[in-house]
């Protein structure tokens, strides 16, 4: 089969091959607006549902961390709550693991999940919405023109807000 064009090819021929390739051109031209579209309104719609992300995002995230944390979660209650039982993780973590087994250092997870899931999903959201904040309402240029040290600066400063106004939550509660 010759891949060069035939000096034989008719008028009508020609057309048609060209009629395909700017089909081809167009479909590919229309796909690659919509996938355009697409990205465009994904990040319409991040934006708009950003909290929502930063919960999800938060609580993910500390699913799987509590699931590396319970192992020494589990032996440090172990430590302070039976006198005699170990004074270390090293020594405290193949008792558990002789008397109890490998579901003995997750008994625990469920709890751990209810506690930590819903305090992390707050901290992190509270925290993003109060850098925005602070760009929008304190610092006087856009973040992308903000050198390394002031959006550190910013960071700092949000999260000591986002600690300060946990903390005198709990504590006009009498929670501390």
């Amino acid at each position: 089969m010759k891949c060069s064009r035939s000096s034989t090819e008719t008028p009508l021929e020609r057309s048609v091959v060209i009629r395909l390739s700017q089909s081809a051109e167009y479909e590919l031209l229309l796909f690659l607006t919509r996938w355009q579209l697409c990205v465009i309104n994904l990040q319409e719609m991040s934006y708009k549902w950003r909290t929502s992300l930063y919960l999800a995002a938060s609580a993910s995230a500390e699913f799987f961390a509590d699931i590396a944390l319970c192992p020494m979660e589990a032996v440090k209650v172990r430590i302070q709550t039976k006198p005699g039982f170990a004074s270390t993780l090293r020594e405290g973590a193949p008792i558990i693991m002789r008397e109890e087994g490998l579901t003995g250092f997750y008994k625990g997870l469920v709890p751990l999940w209810a506690r930590q899931i819903p305090y992390t999903m707050m901290k992190f959201a509270c925290f993003e919405r109060t850098v925005e904040a602070l760009y929008k309402y304190v610092v006087p240029k856009p973040r992308t023109d903000c050198t390394k040290g002031e959006q550190l600066g910013v960071t700092f400063v949000a999260g000591k807000l986002v600690c300060q106004r946990r903390d005198f939550y709990f504590y006009t509660r009498g929670l501390t």
